[in-house]
């Protein structure tokens, strides 16, 4: 199959662009495809990060069948764009949709690629069908779009449940997001720490990404202020990534509660070949969103075997809780507090080497997740789906 993928690629960064190079990669051994990449994603004024590109020299010669063509806000290129996809003759067009920025550049690729050809076959892959910040009259854009789209896959229940409120009768597949393996390996937890000045004998818990409101991050540091002063100081969380909003907020509540010697904040975007440093330090990774479409931290936690405490707002087929990770009621910082408090008490005791039964089990189960949500199992379903 002859498949066109518009999609932010390398160079951009950031999760979107890393699954959609998973998909690619997948892709690539069995289909010929080419990857549409943006020109410009969004003008830089409103980008809220450093920059919207890697930064660390990365080989680019696995990304041969991708051309940067689209830019959101000239309409010259989405003729060309679509002249291009004709050009490729392919079989569908895939379009990685996450924010209503994008939809009048997609519609206008839309209106061009089908004065040409009305036969091609168009399917969505929606990250979020309604943004973390929506908006008036976000519905009624999303609702144009996706009637101009023959498929749609969505991939976690909370965006199946946007995308029914806004198109009941839209012709989707659910399948959600698959582990990314082509991730660097998993490293020792003991030379880790000790790289980062971390204490090899605490119980490490990692926040990972960027950082927004909605990540409710807040929540978690709260939640270091309701543990016993005896386990508190043999517990440390380390927080990694990005801050996109006022940092003060979260520096201030670090201060409020004493907790310095706790907390240790890497503030900055992890390129690929450091993320494993980070995972591996950790012995639990925490999800405290307050919403959420779906979290792409939790299939990198699975594939370096880490357990997850989640938010009830991660409503996510990948998550089994007691089985996988232990889950929260979203926004209760105090249940939060009990639920890192009752990890300690169960699995202090063998820390060093972590291999209590329970703690085992959690990893005997992710082994079972990561086979089921393998990338090459998603992209065969995905095809299969296309040519139903």
């Amino acid at each position: 199959m002859k498949i066109s993928f518009i999609t932010p690629f390398f160079p951009y960064r950031g999760g979107i662009s890393k699954h959609s190079e998973n998909l690619y990669l997948s892709f690539n051994n069995n289909h010929e495809i080419k990857i549409i990449n943006f020109i410009r994603q969004y003008p830089d004024l409103l980008f809220p990060g450093k920059t919207q590109y890697v930064t660390e020299n990365q080989d680019d010669s696995n990304y041969s069948n991708s051309i940067r063509i689209l830019d959101t806000l000239n309409p010259i290129t989405w003729y060309k764009t679509a002249k291009k996809i004709n050009e490729y003759n392919s079989d569908i067009l895939i379009l990685r949709y996450w924010h209503p920025f994008f939809i009048m550049a997609y519609l206008g690729v839309l209106f061009f690629l089908k004065r040409k050809n009305k036969n091609i076959k168009t399917l969505a892959i929606c990250d979020n069908v309604i943004s973390h910040q929506s908006f008036y009259l976000e519905n009624k854009l999303v609702n144009i779009f996706l009637h101009k789209i023959d498929k749609v896959l969505v991939m976690s229940n909370n965006t199946e449940n946007e995308l029914l409120n806004i198109y009941s009768n839209a012709n989707y597949k659910k399948l959600f997001l698959p582990i990314i393996d082509n991730q660097p390996n998993v490293l020792n937890q003991n030379d880790c720490l000790n790289k980062l000045s971390l204490n090899n004998n605490k119980l490490t818990l990692l926040f990972f990404g960027l950082i927004r409101e909605y990540k409710g991050l807040d929540l978690l540091i709260e939640s270091f202020s309701y543990l016993e002063p005896d386990i508190l100081k043999k517990i440390q969380l380390l927080i990694v990534g990005e801050c996109y909003e006022n940092n003060n907020k979260y520096y201030n509540l670090i201060k409020k509660y004493n907790l310095e010697n706790n907390i240790k904040w890497i503030e900055e975007y992890v390129p690929d070949n450091m993320i494993n440093l980070y995972f591996s330090c950790a012995d639990f990774v925490v999800i405290p969103y307050r919403s959420a479409s779906q979290s792409g931290i939790i299939p990198m936690a699975y594939n370096y075997n880490k357990p997850v405490i989640v938010s009830s707002a991660i409503n996510d087929n990948q998550f089994s809780n007691n089985k996988t990770g232990i889950m929260f009621n979203n926004g209760n910082v105090l249940e939060l507090s009990k639920v890192i408090k009752n990890i300690f008490n169960d699995f202090i005791n063998s820390k060093g080497t972590l291999n209590s039964k329970s703690y085992q089990n959690y990893i005997n189960n992710i082994n079972i997740i990561k086979t089921k949500f393998s990338t090459d199992n998603f992209t065969n379903q995905l095809i299969e789906f296309i040519n139903e």
